[in-house]
């Protein structure tokens, strides 16, 4: 028979259910969310494709080349990767290379470029232009030292911002690691000791060690 000291226990068991589940909830949505992983050969084919697609929609040419060169990164939330570099862009009857500054918000979720913008950089030369910070300087030696090394232009640099980490002794010399990847090889660490000019703009001395 169902009795009052039945419906005591009922209403007890009720009771510590329904606070197991709110303590299970609280839980769940106050873990922090776990980071997507990401690889610099996915998130450089992505902007590729789609910096391509742009420019072929604003300069109305369908035939052309576009060739990431430098990669820095941040994951900035759980889901979003911030990318920006240098990248140049050719068609294929011309060996005229512009070069071009991106920026892109990626959903590593979604494995899709949310947001694209690039600018055209004033060039010094036909092929070179100036760097404008530290990274961007870092970059281009090594780009320019494994070029020469390897005798191919296909060369990309990434840095990520969160992954890599540039000391710098005197304000001259710099030393870290980023990623590199040669003639569309695997990607690999790469640790380097930048030693600048003494304008700052470009190095006087480029050391690296791929591993």
């Amino acid at each position: 028979m169902f009795n009052k000291k039945n419906s005591t226990n009922l209403l007890s068991l009720v009771t510590l259910v329904f606070c197991i589940a709110i303590l299970l909830t609280a839980n769940i949505f106050s873990m922090p969310a776990k980071k997507l992983n990401y690889s610099y050969k996915a998130l450089n084919n992505m902007v590729s494709e789609k910096l391509k697609y742009k420019l072929q929609e604003d300069l109305f040419e369908e035939d052309l080349i576009v060739k990431i060169k430098t990669i820095n990164g941040n994951q900035n939330s759980d889901d979003r990767f911030e990318m920006k570099g240098e990248a140049i862009y050719m068609f294929p009857k011309s060996n005229i290379k512009v070069p071009i500054r991106y920026e892109a918000q990626i959903s590593l979720r979604e494995r899709e470029v949310k947001e694209l913008n690039y600018d055209f950089v004033e060039t010094k030369s036909e092929y070179e232009y100036a760097p404008t910070n530290i990274e961007n300087v870092i970059m281009d030696s090594l780009l320019k030292k494994v070029s020469a090394e390897y005798k191919t232009e296909d060369v990309v640099m990434a840095l990520d911002d969160e992954k890599n980490s540039i000391i710098s002794e005197d304000q001259k010399t710099y030393k870290g690691f980023g990623y590199i990847q040669i003639n569309n090889k695997e990607w690999k660490k790469v640790q380097f000791t930048i030693e600048l000019s003494l304008s700052g703009k470009d190095a006087r001395k480029v050391f690296y060690k791929l591993q």
